[in-house]
């Protein structure tokens, strides 16, 4: 067997204006911080977690399992590349089922804090 080394560039969701308006309660409601976080207090992305397509690694979650998924990815960390060795760069709050290009997916929204030590930089 062949190995096969490539790099992947990932583009990260910006949710519009209102939608983040619409987003910024649900981190409160979920996640439950010290204190309520602000639309001005955090930076929210989302991206593209897993479909019920066939994977890179040859297996694939069944729609149904897809729906649990969603429901276990609140308050989960961010991590790049799966790497544990390093900190989370944000938190998980709210995940969702959308159909993109007639395959099933679990989009998931995650926020870290402007305040927060590379903020800006991870922005």
């Amino acid at each position: 067997m062949e190995t096969s080394f490539g790099r992947i560039t990932a583009h990260l969701l910006e949710p519009t204006q209102e939608r983040q308006q619409q987003l910024v309660p649900l981190i409160n409601k979920n996640i439950n911080p010290p204190d309520p976080v602000r639309e001005s207090d955090v930076y929210i992305r989302a991206m593209y977690i897993v479909s019920n397509e066939v994977n890179s690694f040859g297996g694939r979650f069944p729609e149904d399992e897809l729906y649990k998924l969603v429901e276990l990815l609140i308050d989960s960390p961010v991590m790049v590349g799966h790497r544990k060795d390093k900190l989370p760069i944000g938190r998980t709050f709210y995940a969702e089922i959308v159909k993109r290009q007639n395959t099933i997916w679990v989009k998931s929204y995650f926020y870290w804090l402007r305040s927060a030590q590379g903020g800006q930089h991870l922005k």
